[in-house]
């Protein structure tokens, strides 16, 4: 049985931000996109159980981390969303820290390529060290640019 998560959005536009495991970047990333941002936390319950999702047609966000553990969260999310008949318009893969991402995830995520289109974000060292999430703004470029391929896609969804 699926346990809700969140609070009921109305029928507002919007997205919703569902993270393939706790710590997957989902609450710093809604914090990123303009409102209405729906984060309904991580989609896997602690005891394993899916969560229920209700996005009322609105597109969601699936978030993961870029390590071998978290594309195996991702996968197993993107599949628990489908046995609830949702689809994540993109999957964004929020990475961990420098350097590049472990081969084994790498592959995994391209696996996941041919169910939903798989977004990554770089690395932010001021994100370790704020207390909060600088406006879009106060973000170097490259991040702005990635949270606007992210929009763009969820305009498409």
């Amino acid at each position: 049985m699926a346990e809700e998560t969140g609070s009921e959005p109305d029928e507002a536009p919007g997205v919703v931000i569902v993270g393939a495991h706790g710590g997957s970047g989902a609450s710093t990333l809604a914090a990123m996109l303009p409102d209405p941002v729906y984060d309904v936390g991580p989609l896997m319950a602690p005891d394993g159980r899916v969560r229920g999702v209700h996005a009322h047609g609105r597109p969601i966000v699936l978030t993961s981390r870029n390590t071998v553990r978290s594309a195996e969260a991702a996968s197993a999310a993107i599949k628990g969303l489908r046995e609830q008949g949702l689809e994540a318009a993109c999957l964004v893969v929020v990475a961990d820290g420098v350097g590049s991402e472990p081969r084994e995830a790498r592959v995994r995520f391209r696996m996941l390529e041919g169910h939903t289109t798989v977004h990554r974000m770089s690395y932010l060292s001021l994100l370790r060290t704020s207390e909060s999430v600088p406006p879009l703004e106060e973000l170097p470029r490259k991040s702005q640019s990635e949270i606007s391929q992210v929009l763009e896609i969820v305009q498409k969804a």
